[in-house]
């Protein structure tokens, strides 16, 4: 009984804190790497459900994990950026990228400085780029931007 009570004390301070407006640093909340990635899911499914057939794409491992989870319907054609060729994890693994030449993709991105390199391998490119942020509380959030690419040249 005292274990299940100080795991609700834990898991439950950054809620209850948030109920009485009171900011605890984040590496005191235990579950703050999980939170906002269902949000990130529902506004990323909304876009791809607007433009149908576009192709989800993603220039970080972690971000293409949580959204081939939190997407729904569930992108399975959905691929990750490795212009540099390689494998690095296991999206890289059964890549197929070259079933892709000429398609539209939503390329979704928390480092937008560094996908020069991708927007140039599209025929064009939408602008300017859509922002998604989710606040996870009232001084974090987690921002997105969101570039909706046409016509797939390939990495090379």
């Amino acid at each position: 009984m005292l274990h299940l009570l100080i795991a609700v004390v834990i898991f439950g301070a950054h809620d209850a804190a948030a109920a009485l407006r009171v900011d605890l640093p984040a590496k005191w909340d235990m579950l703050h790497r999980l939170r906002g990635w269902s949000a990130l899911g529902r506004t990323v499914s909304q876009m791809l459900v607007r433009h149908p057939g576009t192709i989800l794409l993603s220039d970080d491992r972690e971000d293409m994990a949580v959204l081939m989870y939190y997407v729904r319907p569930h992108p399975f054609d959905a691929l990750k950026w490795n212009g540099e060729g390689g494998i690095h994890d296991e999206f890289d693994l059964t890549a197929q990228p070259s079933r892709y030449i000429g398609r539209d993709f939503l390329l979704v991105t928390h480092t937008p400085n560094n996908i020069a390199r991708i927007l140039s391998r599209f025929d064009k490119v939408d602008r300017p780029p859509d922002d998604i942020v989710i606040p996870l509380d009232r001084k974090t959030a987690r921002r997105y931007e969101v570039y909706w690419l046409h016509g797939f040249k390939g990495y090379r």
